[in-house]
């Protein structure tokens, strides 16, 4: 059975991605300008909404396996577990928007987001 790496902060995933942390509960990023994440089963602490700007390849999520095109959005809460399959010298294209539910905390938003399907 393959291990799970936990990913609990938004550093820990900027570090993982050789990223610059700018704020510790909320990131951005252009994906193509950073390093793609290895093959294996994650679990993030936080929220995660992919844009993809190219056929990202194969991403597990529960029993499913999922091939992403061109514009697709993915959208992930927390504790979801992921498998992702990277290609070898494979850069994706795209955009992230990853945030902490402390950086909302106290807003509609907080109240709310466990409402959304997508982030189920």
């Amino acid at each position: 059975m393959e291990e799970i790496l936990k990913v609990e902060s938004i550093t820990q995933y900027n570090t993982l991605k050789e990223i610059k942390t700018r704020h510790p509960l909320i990131t951005s990023f252009d994906s193509g300008t950073a390093k793609p994440l290895s093959s294996g089963k994650f679990s993030f602490e936080f929220y995660a909404i992919f844009l993809k700007g190219v056929n990202c390849g194969e991403l597990k999520y529960g029993r499913n396996t999922y091939d992403y095109e061109e514009g697709t959005m993915v959208f992930m809460g927390p504790g979801q577990v992921v498998g992702i399959k990277s290609e070898k010298d494979y850069n994706p294209k795209g955009f992230a928007l990853l945030f902490h539910l402390d950086f909302v905390k106290d807003t509609f938003l907080a109240n709310k987001i466990h409402t959304y399907s997508f982030f189920i």
